[in-house]
């Protein structure tokens, strides 16, 4: 493959913002990234940080599933205990109640905590 605007010399790299060849000649280091010269340069810099904010957003919304998994799961203990001290010494409907919404909030602070699994925090790549 040959540079995109020197049609004789052979390409060294891709831009990354519009994915033409560029010789030595041509392209630009921009935050680790290669870029041709002119505009791309500001859409590659634009690339980078979008994929940096990315990477930050999805690490705090890991640490938002957990924490909020943690809390549902507490809930659902709490409901549970309810539960069972109502079985002993109050009402069976009320006993049922609290144990079907604690297991309820188990069962959700569980599919939290599954889905936190799901998405690679930055350490993990």
């Amino acid at each position: 493959m040959n540079c995109f605007n020197h049609r004789t010399q052979p390409a060294v790299a891709l831009c990354r913002a519009c994915s033409k060849g560029v010789c030595p000649e041509c392209l630009v280091e921009v935050q680790g990234s290669i870029s041709c010269r002119g505009d791309c340069k500001v859409k590659v810099a634009t690339m980078n940080r979008m994929v940096q904010q990315n990477a930050q957003i999805l690490s705090t919304s890991n640490k938002t599933l957990k924490s909020a998994a943690v809390f549902v799961l507490f809930m659902g203990a709490i409901f549970l205990l309810f539960g069972l001290w109502q079985l002993k010494y109050g009402s069976g409907f009320l006993a049922a109640l609290l144990s079907v919404i604690g297991l309820g909030f188990v069962f959700s602070g569980l599919l939290r905590f599954r889905k936190s699994a799901q998405y690679p925090n930055e350490n993990d790549q």
